[in-house]
Formats: structure tokens, C-alpha cells, sequence
């Protein structure tokens, strides 16, 4: 009998994540390259109407920093076995959990803290802060990344209504 090599090859299960749903870091890599992406057009074109670059570097710190309200849910989630990077920014569980928090997706909760940052004085972080996290957050939308067929579910007001349960990301 002559060696056949299967057609599909097996993989194996990573920690806690089904091969199927791991991100690699060329995975997650790509990932924020989209977002960066979608961000720094309008950054750059409000970097050249404000005539401070710092927009564009800041923009693109928020954009990428707004994730790391992942690890809030994937330490809260308790069918994790020690600790992954890759699976934490999979957000695969976020299919095993009742509760969804990621308090940093949130479009209200960064329009009041721009307001703030703003009214402060500070007018190139307020528009860098804007453009980054919501860039994100739209993109994430746009992209595919949040599923659900309501546009409100980023809000952390929507959130606490629902109490933060994982119906208000899945379609109707």
C-alpha cells in the first residue's frame, strides 16, 4: 500500500483555540495594518490641516492601542488554559461567553473623553484621539470584526443596558 499524503493536514489544537480560529501573528499583523490603513488618510489629512504630524503618530498609537481592552474579557473568560496573545486578540471565546465587555469599543465613552481632552486645551490629542479609536472602532465594522446588525451595540450606554450580554453582538 503506497503512502497517500491527506488533503487536508491535520492541525493541531493551540492551547485553548481551535485551529480554525487562531491567529497567527502574520493574522494579527494584517489586522492592524487594516486599520491603519482606514486611519491615516483622515489622519494625514487632518495632520495637514492642523500642520502638526503628531496627529498622524498618535492616531495610529489609539488605532492600534484600543485593543488591548481585549485581555479584560479574555481574563474574565474561564475556559482559558494559562495564557495566550495570539488568543487573546482571536476573540474566538467571545462565541463560549455570556458577557462581552471591551469597554474600549465604545463610541460614546471616547466622544465625551475627546470633549474632555479638548476642553482641556488639548486640541491635537483630542482629534488624534477621535481619529484613532473611532477609526478602530468603525473599522472593525467595516472590516467584519463586530458582528450583529445593531450599529448602537458600541456604545457603552447600549452595553450596560444589556448588561453586557453576548445577544447584543449576534445577528437577529
Amino acid at each position: 500500500m503506497a503512502f497517500e499524503p491527506s488533503i487536508t493536514p491535520q492541525r493541531k489544537r493551540i492551547g485553548s483555540v481551535e485551529p480554525e480560529t487562531f491567529r497567527g501573528p502574520w493574522q494579527v499583523a494584517w489586522h492592524y495594518l487594516m486599520h491603519l490603513l482606514l486611519v491615516w488618510p483622515v489622519a494625514g489629512a487632518a495632520a495637514w490641516y492642523f500642520g502638526d504630524w503628531k496627529i498622524l503618530i498618535l492616531s495610529s498609537f489609539f488605532a492600534v492601542i484600543v485593543d488591548t481592552d481585549h485581555f479584560v474579557d479574555y481574563f474574565l473568560y474561564p475556559g482559558r488554559k494559562g495564557f495566550s496573545f495570539s488568543e487573546a486578540l482571536s476573540s474566538h471565546y467571545f462565541r463560549l461567553v455570556d458577557r462581552i465587555y471591551l469597554p474600549l469599543h465604545a463610541y460614546d465613552l471616547h466622544l465625551v473623553a475627546a470633549f474632555l481632552i479638548y476642553y482641556l486645551g488639548y486640541t491635537i490629542l483630542a482629534v488624534s484621539w477621535l481619529i484613532g479609536f473611532i477609526g478602530h472602532i468603525l473599522g472593525d465594522e467595516i472590516l467584519g470584526h463586530s458582528p450583529g446588525a445593531y450599529r448602537f451595540r458600541n456604545t457603552l450606554i447600549c452595553r450596560i443596558v444589556y448588561r453586557f450580554h453576548r445577544k447584543l453582538y449576534d445577528d437577529p
